[in-house]
């Protein structure tokens, strides 16, 4: 058995799926006229819906505007915050500015910078000192003299940071404070038209309970028809599969006969190929070509009969013809009689002549013709053929007997061929199932 045939698969029900499908889609399309029946109701109870919407639309749009106008007011007023922090941040630059000054400097106001430099002129002139203790003396008068006009600077950068505040930083403040006021008006104005927008959705709530249960109920009508949708789409792709299974065991059942009857008839043609070689090998000793040869031997025979009989009937016919002749000529004695007699001798010559254009030609029966096909002449139909057909049998007969004698040389060579050819079928005649092979030996011997 084949593979296929061990693995048999049985032929779906396909009469139980094709009535679970019905019955599923009979549950669909009554689920589909209950959510019809839930849309009209739902359609009555949503005739308050477009008023509901025109308000609510005009809500959102005051609630959108004045998020607009917060958005803008809260950006100058991130922009101020920005302006502030830049004038802090220099307040800051110009405070460090003044202490590094003072640090370098080293006094709290010019005048003691004016009694630092007393001292040390006071000193020069009135102390004994060396030279170097001089210069450096010297030095120190300099250094007090240059660092004299940074307490200018100082006392400027000291006055702008202490004005800071009150010049550029409180105006921003203030401005920002009348932005933040603007900005919770607005975030109140917001908040009492979102309550509106709350109340109006409540109350349109309300009003719309039932239809929130036609929508509710609606929504499981539609699940339980979605959980069909998937059963029967589940069945269905079952379905397909079981088909395609069977559809596969049913082509693959199909090939492999197609294949047993295909190594059946390779089977068949070798063991008659064998048969007709075997034959052959038995017939190598007799000479080939005897039938061939019989058969033009008998044809000889027959054309050399035929053209001798017709031969010895036409010498007949004129015998007599001559004999009436002379008959018609003493008995006739006046002219009429010649007259006739004259018409009678030409009436007999044309029936001679129509006798003798009759036997120029001839028919041959069914069984001549089929030697003469078999021989693969042409058949005479005339006795002016006949000759030529006999040179063609002896042509015949000579190419036969030519290749009768290459034959007999070549004995030995075809009875090897023969016998490898044998061998070679018999080896392909192995390669098939012991049992048909047995089976189909055994018939052959039967039909033998």
């Amino acid at each position: 058995m084949t593979e296929a045939e061990n693995s048999k698969i049985e032929k779906p029900n396909f009469d139980a799926y094709t009535e679970k499908l019905g019955s599923i889609s009979e549950s669909i399309d009554q689920i589909k006229k209950k959510i019809d029946n839930l849309q009209k109701e739902i359609k009555i109870a949503n005739r308050g819906k477009e008023e509901y919407n025109k308000k609510k639309k005009d809500i959102v749009t005051r609630i959108d505007s004045f998020q607009n106008e917060i958005d803008k007011l809260e950006n100058e007023r991130r922009g101020i915050l920005d302006q502030i922090e830049q004038k802090q941040k220099h307040k800051k630059e110009l405070r460090v500015n003044a202490q590094n000054i003072k640090k370098q400097i080293g006094f709290e106001n010019e005048e003691d910078i004016e009694k630092k430099i007393r001292e040390i002129e006071n000193k020069l002139m009135t102390s004994t000192i060396s030279i170097k203790e001089e210069k450096v003396l010297i030095n120190q008068i300099q250094a007090l003299n240059k660092n004299r006009p940074l307490f200018s600077s100082y006392s400027k950068i000291e006055n702008a940071a202490s004005k800071y505040d009150d010049e550029t930083i409180v105006p921003l403040k203030a401005k920002m404070d009348e932005i933040r006021e603007k900005i919770n008006k607005l975030r109140n104005e917001k908040k009492n038209e979102r309550n509106k927008l709350k109340e109006l959705q409540n109350s349109y709530q309300e009003r719309n309970s039932k239809l929130n249960e036609l929508n509710n109920l609606r929504d499981s009508y539609s699940k339980k028809m979605n959980h069909y949708f998937m059963e029967r789409r589940s069945i269905t792709v079952e379905l397909e599969e079981k088909k395609k299974q069977y559809r596969s065991y049913k082509i693959n059942l199909l090939q492999a006969k197609q294949q047993k009857l295909k190594e059946e008839r390779e089977r068949k043609n070798l063991e008659f190929e064998k048969q007709n070689l075997e034959k052959e090998l038995e017939d190598i000793d007799a000479l080939p070509y005897r039938e061939e040869l019989a058969l033009i031997e008998n044809m000889l025979s027959y054309l050399k009969k035929f053209q001798d009989e017709a031969k010895m009937e036409e010498a007949k016919k004129q015998q007599n013809s001559s004999n009436k002749k002379t008959n018609g000529e003493v008995e006739k004695t006046n002219e009429n009689d010649k007259e006739e007699g004259d018409n009678k001798t030409k009436n007999e010559n044309k029936k001679g002549k129509n006798k003798k254009d009759k036997q120029k030609t001839f028919k041959l029966d069914m069984n001549i013709l089929c030697y003469f096909v078999t021989a693969g002449i042409a058949p005479p139909v005339s006795f002016d053929e006949i000759d030529p057909c006999i040179s063609k049998l002896h042509e015949k007969r000579a190419m036969y007997e030519k290749k009768r004698d290459d034959s007999v040389k070549n004995v030995e060579n075809r009875r090897k061929s023969l016998t490898t050819k044998i061998k070679e079928i018999e080896d392909k005649l192995a390669v098939f199932k012991p049992a048909e092979y047995t089976k189909g030996h055994k018939t052959n011997k039967a039909k033998a």
